[in-house]
This record gives C-alpha cells, structure tokens and sequence, in this order.
C-alpha cells in the first residue's frame, strides 16, 4: 500500500461552542468552493447562528500497522447482530454486557 495522501478535501464545518467540528455540506476540491457554501448557507437563513470553518482533511490509505490491538473489546462482541452492526458502521447503539 502507498503512504501516498489519495486526495484532500475541504468541508464546511459547523464548530461548538468547544472548538468541536462537524462537517457538513460534502467535500470541495478547494478552500473557496467552501466559501461559497458558507455564503448560500447563511443568505438562505440556514445558518441559525451557527460557527463556521473550513476543514482540510487528508485522506490516505489504511496501512494495517500498529500496536496491538484490545482483544478484550473484540470478544465483547456478542452475537452477529452486534457484528453486523458494527462492520456496517453502526456503532452508536452497541452497549457492551
């Protein structure tokens, strides 16, 4: 596998009141297609008084290397429910016995 960045993106993100982000809008290719967003979002009224940033994520390929792994979190996994949700990106519900 390549350490090779696959591309970056800009995002319109939404900052807390704790310095937090959360993306929206979908990716750019650039800072001002961002700013552009931002402008429509807030003349629409959308904006409800919200914070806005730019965000410039880097994406690059998984490489599989790291320090070992909790294998104790792994075997929380109780049935094929659990799994299936979690492989499916879903992990907001999964409780732990």
């Amino acid at each position: 596998m390549s350490e090779q960045p696959l591309k970056n993106q800009f995002w319109l993100a939404s900052v807390d009141q704790y310095g937090n982000a959360t993306l929206v809008d979908g990716a750019h290719q650039d800072r001002e297609g961002v700013e552009r967003a931002a402008t429509l979002i807030k003349r629409m009224g959308l904006a409800n008084g919200r914070r806005f940033a730019i965000a410039e994520i880097l994406l690059s390929e998984l490489t599989g290397q790291h320090k070992p792994v909790d294998e104790e979190a792994i075997g929380t996994l109780r049935d094929d429910d659990d799994r299936e949700e979690i492989a499916a990106g879903d992990y907001r519900y999964y409780a732990p016995p």
